[in-house]
């Protein structure tokens, strides 16, 4: 069809930048391909097959470009495939799949050419947001300028797609000047005016890129236009104004003073907005939600002596949230119905309240955790769980279970932990919760507590040593407290000890099997190949060593257990003394890059806690 290589370079446009092995590959992944085509022949499969094949013996020839016979074979194979595809809804199909599989060149290749002929405006759309999602801004939009070239036509989506893709590019600076150019050329434009999403993206890339200057430009020409900002504008201003006040790059150089009057005078600027939110959400002119009421609240929490009634007025006032910080038997202002009309609302339009979810969730928690209001915290979590069917991620766990910690609340502690789904459930969590009982030490219920939440970890399937070891010396607690001359104490005592061995017999023995422990001890070798592994079996070893002291601790008193208990427990020990001797033996055979001094196998278990 070309006759010279610079027709066919013009043709192919920027896919000719491509080089030999990228192309190569390309077209090898299409030759590779087991889909049956509807539009493709076995000639056209050959065809592009055929300068995969011819490619073995040029691999040592550097070139940037494939050769022109390869290029006319594809050129040739695009061909065939438009001579049965008219329908640009079809072909628009055909460039989707092909993308899918990354063969760029032969996709443009082929919008190039049915271009034409008709409008393929959905099939450049693919290729845009293909550039756009590998991060080719500047491509994307050498693919827009030759869109129009080509007599093609823009729609509303191809420049969602570029301003979306500007909002979530990987370099903002470009990012924020290309999608502010492209905006305003189409306020411009008599053909296509932008609307509000486009708007919303727009000034989500200058929040990104923290360009302050370019996002209140654009929202200055909102007067001169027919937009009217909605619940994403709203979101996407506040989130930036707090993005500039949290900049530590934009203030380091700044003294502190400087740095809390740039925070105050953020979140005037920011109060001022929202009293204009929520003038427009009870008028009945705006929807608010989640997103915009926690950017809100976010703001409010960089004020460092932000009380947590703020925020809490915030969430009841644009959520009905009941005031549990009031009262702990409160309810919502109406019945809880996320399209419940605000009882403040003068408009006849429809107010509904924001629906709360995991981000006013972890809102809340983080602000009664500074506030040290537990209870309070307890109410909402389970209010909003139960009330709006909320699922936790495992950021919410760990947030509510630090409140726990911080509130001495082992019992709840203990809840939480057994309702942690599995796939979320990692050793830290349970380690966590067994903390909280450390904290909850006076209580008379915490052995029960942290004995639940051992359960609710091989439950689970998680079993974890530091974890097991940090149980144990929990059980023990205080033990100078009890002196065996006091039997009436001491048997109580030493019965809650082998209760507490036996609850850990058989987590301990899944752990040892996993790290080889058993057949470690058995062949005596050392079958540690790295620091990770040897940090493994040594937390294993560290609780053998817990769990010896403790039956050696209770064997050396007589008629404290019966002599089955006291049989099985001599057992035991014996095996795991064996087990923490013969490693120990082991231990010295392993290099001291594995090893290492300050990894001692004496020092392998949780600290000991300080009663």
């Amino acid at each position: 069809m070309f006759s010279c290589r610079a027709c066919l370079r013009r043709a192919l446009g920027s896919s000719t930048s491509s080089s030999i092995s990228t192309d190569l590959a390309i077209l090898s992944i299409a030759a590779s391909s087991q889909h049956t085509r509807s539009f493709a022949t076995s000639s056209i499969e050959d065809a592009i097959r055929a300068p995969v094949a011819s490619t073995t013996s040029r691999q040592t020839r550097p070139s940037t470009r494939l050769d022109l016979k390869d290029r006319q074979k594809l050129e040739w194979a695009v061909k065939k495939h438009l001579e049965r595809m008219d329908d640009p809804f079809i072909i628009a199909q055909h460039v989707s799949r092909t993308l899918a599989k990354d063969r760029y060149d032969e996709a443009l290749l082929l919008v190039q050419q049915a271009s034409k002929t008709a409008q393929c405006v959905v099939s450049w759309n693919h290729l845009i947001d293909y550039q756009m999602k590998n991060q080719k801004l500047n491509a994307a939009v050498r693919l827009l300028n030759d869109m129009k070239k080509r007599g093609q036509h823009p729609d509303e989506l191809t420049y969602t797609i570029i301003f979306r893709g500007c909002a979530r590019s990987t370099y903002p600076k470009l990012a924020v000047a290309e999608s502010v150019r492209l905006y305003k050329s189409m306020t411009k434009d008599a053909r296509l005016k932008p609307n509000i999403i486009h708007l919303n993206a727009v000034l989500q890339a200058c929040g990104r890129a923290g360009d302050l200057d370019a996002m209140f430009s654009l929202l200055d020409s909102l007067d001169d236009s027919k937009l009217k900002p909605d619940t994403h504008t709203y979101t996407a201003i506040l989130q930036s104004l707090r993005a500039s006040a949290e900049d530590p790059a934009s203030t380091k150089t700044a003294s502190q003073q400087l740095r809390k009057e740039h925070v105050a005078q953020t979140i005037e600027r920011c109060k001022s907005l929202w009293e204009e939110v929520m003038r427009n959400w009870r008028k009945g002119d705006l929807v608010i939600d989640e997103h915009l009421v926690c950017a809100m609240g976010r703001v409010l929490l960089l004020d460092k002596s932000t009380r947590s009634q703020d925020i809490l007025v915030l969430a009841a006032e644009t959520m009905n949230l009941p005031r549990f910080d009031k009262d702990s038997n409160a309810k919502p202002h109406d019945a809880v119905d996320p399209a419940a009309p605000s009882p403040k609302s003068s408009s006849k339009k429809t107010v509904a309240y924001a629906v709360p979810g995991k981000n006013t969730l972890s809102l809340l928690i983080t602000i009664l955790t500074d506030a040290r209001l537990t209870r309070t915290g307890i109410r909402y979590w389970h209010h909003i769980l139960d009330t709006y069917a909320v699922k936790p991620d495992a950021k919410l766990w760990e947030q509510m279970l630090r409140l726990l910690h911080l509130g001495r609340a082992s019992a709840d502690a203990a809840s939480l932990a057994a309702a942690i789904p599995p796939p979320l459930a990692t050793p830290y969590f349970f380690r966590l919760a067994l903390a909280t009982c450390l904290r909850d030490k006076n209580s008379a219920r915490m052995p029960a507590n942290a004995a639940a939440i051992v359960d609710s970890m091989s439950a689970a399937g998680r079993t974890d040593p530091k974890s097991l070891a940090l149980y144990l010396q929990l059980v023990q607690g205080r033990g100078e407290d009890f002196s065996p001359a006091n039997m009436d104490e001491w048997k109580p005592y030493c019965k809650r000890l082998a209760d507490a061995l036996d609850k850990v017999w058989e987590p301990y023995r899944l752990a040892s099997e996993s790290v080889g422990l058993p057949r470690m001890v058995e062949s005596r070798k050392p079958w540690i190949r790295d620091t990770s592994a040897y940090e493994r079996v040594n937390e294993v070893v560290g609780l053998a060593r817990e769990m010896v002291g403790i039956a050696g601790r209770i064997g050396r008193v007589e008629d404290v257990l019966d002599r089955k208990t006291i049989k099985l427990l001599q057992t035991r020990r014996d095996s795991l003394n064996r087990q923490v001797v013969v490693f120990t033996e082991l231990r010295r055979q392993l290099p001291a890059s594995i090893v290492g001094e300050e990894r001692d196998a004496k020092r392998s278990m949780s600290e000991k806690l300080e009663w």
